[in-house]
């Protein structure tokens, strides 16, 4: 990569991160008016879910794949069919583990929570697994707008989405994650068909030594991304656990804030 096209690509990544940011207090701030500390708790306590098992369930895929893309070892239609298969299976199994939490350890992991928010956030885990492995063959390929071009659609989306579903419908939290899994949606599309075109088309063919070799370098950094996460977010348990979803709803604002 040239160092004028290294430049370019280092202040558009700067630039949507600055927009992305400014996006997302505008989404933090309508959340936290119009749901209430409690809302805002059980909305962010329900959606952790899917982010938990996405991330247990992730297996380092999304990087592999950047690594495996940029080497050119495998066909990029090969690597972005094989990654579809990847997410379709890696996200039924997220499924069910979700399930089996709600059903069986809801009311110990998450008390305060209806078991109908945590079921309707479970439809967040197949989509955004997609995207995950999905949007690094664009990365791979170092097509970095339109990396970035997916990044800044996907915070205004979703700041549409959550005016649309609180402030005009009055939704509520489950409007909030229908806002979500309505924003996921658009924007599997939008990065598969960006990745289609980096590609040069898709291959449905299965690759089994891809899959092996995508799978095995992936694990060798997931423990670390996992711990990464739950250092991130098991406070959120602490606080439910010991003063409820209303205080969750403070402590996430004001963790977003800082």
């Amino acid at each position: 990569m040239s160092r004028g096209k290294f430049v370019q690509n280092t202040t558009v990544t700067f630039a949507t991160g600055i927009l992305s940011l400014l996006i997302g207090v505008g989404t933090s701030v309508i959340l936290a008016r119009v749901l209430g500390p409690e809302g805002k708790g059980i909305y962010a306590l329900a959606t952790l879910l899917p982010s938990l098992i996405v991330t247990f369930g992730n297996l380092g895929i999304g990087p592999a794949t950047v690594y495996y893309v940029a080497r050119n070892e495998f066909n990029r239609k090969e690597i972005l069919g094989n990654n579809v298969f990847l997410s379709l299976g890696v996200g039924a199994v997220g499924i069910i583990a979700g399930l089996v939490v709600v059903f069986f350890f809801g009311e110990t992991v998450f008390p305060g929570v209806p078991v109908a928010y945590l079921l309707l956030a479970l439809v967040l885990v197949p989509v955004e697994i997609f995207s995950s492995y999905i949007r690094c063959v664009l990365l791979g390929a170092q097509s970095i707008k339109e990396f970035n071009y997916v990044q800044i659609t996907q915070s205004a989306l979703f700041l549409g989405f959550i005016a649309l579903a609180l402030l005009g419908l009055r939704g509520g939290a489950s409007g909030a994650i229908l806002a979500g899994l309505a924003t996921w949606l658009l924007i599997d599309v939008m990065t598969f068909r960006l990745a289609m075109k980096v590609a040069g088309g898709i291959s449905l063919r299965l690759n089994v030594s891809y899959i092996k070799q995508v799978t095995k370098y992936g694990l060798q950094a997931h423990l670390a991304n996992i711990l990464g996460f739950l250092n991130y977010r098991v406070d959120m348990f602490l606080v439910n656990g010991f003063l409820g979803p209303a205080a969750v709803g403070l402590y996430s604002v004001g963790v977003g804030l800082v």
